[in-house]
């Protein structure tokens, strides 16, 4: 169940953030467990837990739960093993 939400979550947000964005913040995401309606989803370091966390996790939360069928949150972890997926900062 958790990756059929998470893959129809991801789905909604691809059509709702401008490419870049989705590939470089939301692709790399891990969606590990789905209990109690809320997905934990791994990233990984803390600065991309705490820059998701404080840019897209409304968004992410709707389409969770749009997926979901009903409302959900989302708990953003940290995974070290998923470093090389999202870099440690961002460069603009």
């Amino acid at each position: 169940m958790v990756d059929t939400i998470w893959s129809e979550a991801q789905r909604q947000l691809r059509g709702a953030l401008v490419a870049k964005d989705f590939e470089f913040w939301v692709a790399p995401l891990r969606a590990s467990r789905w209990e109690a309606d809320e997905l934990t989803l791994e990233v990984g370091s803390q600065f991309a837990r705490d820059w998701i966390g404080r840019e897209y996790i409304a968004l992410i939360e709707r389409a969770v739960g749009l997926a979901a069928g009903r409302d959900a949150r989302v708990r953003l972890v940290v995974n070290r093993q998923l470093a090389g997926a999202i870099p440690e900062r961002r460069v603009e």
